[in-house]
């Protein structure tokens, strides 16, 4: 097809569109080309991460567990945990077996520091996470109305999938959902790099500021049946993480504090289910807001809950 097109081209000029238009041949080009060139999909497919609730079930009753979100679950999804400086500010990402699934979801932005504990205070009064949004930059939903402050630090990346969405070896991988964006970048003087891993360092220092991580437990070639009923732990997502330091030198920089979105889902059924057991199916939703102050300190509605940070000194 492809010789045919191009023999064509020689003796037929292409057809005058827009730059928007969906026609293009650029467009329809790029749809049988590799989605993240000169990569494949499945060279970003990393190993999973090695935090426990992504490789082991709930411990104890599992519809006592599908109700019980603290705030140690959030703070574990954002890698407080973790000893390698890094923290999650942006995720999406699932772990399921036989008899539960849990599903979470972080997002942040840049937030005004004397508005940040009012803005979590009115978003932890809404009833659905999903009737407001913490914004990617360059988003609709982005406040700059003096005092209030709301904007985005973070790029939603959209992909179209090319000639490797049927690769079974990219476990699900959809290319990079999150990125730096263009302004973060300049302040942190940033490149991108991939060296078996998709990072952003610091160009003149050549420090890891941001990674970037994918993973998926099934080939997309097997098909979900065959897990219905199967013991074993699996998970798929993705996360996007920055270092301690260079957040806080971020944030200082630009004199704003970072809000912090965690949604948790969880259910006793790992998979789609009959509705000959819906009578015993649970599910519930929890979603935190938090902000991050640039002194290093975790602040939620009802006041501090720790730090994310040492202080300056």
């Amino acid at each position: 097809m492809w010789c045919a097109t191009g023999e064509l081209m020689q003796a037929r000029a292409l057809a005058r569109v827009g730059e928007d238009d969906y026609d293009t041949f650029e467009r329809w080009l790029s749809g049988d080309g590799l989605t993240a060139s000169p990569l494949w999909l499945a060279d970003l497919c990393g190993m999973k991460p090695l935090e426990d609730q992504l490789w082991f079930g709930p411990q104890g009753d599992v519809n006592t567990w599908v109700e019980n979100v603290g705030d140690d679950d959030s703070l574990a999804e954002l890698g407080l945990g973790s000893d390698d400086g890094m923290l999650v500010v942006r995720s999406s990402h699932e772990t399921r077996s036989r008899n539960f699934m849990q599903s979470v979801r972080i997002e942040t932005a840049l937030v005004s520091p004397d508005t940040a504990v009012a803005l979590v205070r009115a978003l932890q009064t809404v009833n659905d996470s999903w009737d407001y949004r913490i914004p990617p930059a360059g988003d609709d939903f982005e406040i700059d109305v003096p005092p209030y402050k709301l904007v985005g630090w973070l790029v939603d990346v959209q992909h179209d999938l090319g000639i490797d969405e049927r690769d079974p070896l990219r476990h699900g991988v959809r290319g990079i959902q999150s990125r730096p964006a263009e302004m973060t970048e300049t302040i942190l003087n940033l490149q991108l790099v991939y060296n078996g891993q998709t990072k952003w360092i610091e160009a003149n220092r050549r420090n890891t500021v941001f990674t970037y991580e994918a993973w998926g437990n099934n080939r997309d070639d097997e098909p979900e049946d065959r897990f219905r009923y199967d013991e074993t732990v699996r998970s798929s997502g993705w996360r996007l993480r920055v270092d301690r330091d260079a957040l806080k030198t971020f944030l200082n920089r630009v004199g704003l504090d970072l809000i912090v979105e965690v949604e948790i889902t969880r259910r006793n059924k790992g998979y789609d289910y009959s509705r000959y057991d819906e009578e015993g199916a649970k599910a519930a939703k929890f979603d935190r807001v938090l902000v991050l102050r640039r002194d290093g300190t975790i602040e939620a509605a009802e006041g501090c809950l720790g730090t994310w940070a040492a202080p300056r000194t």
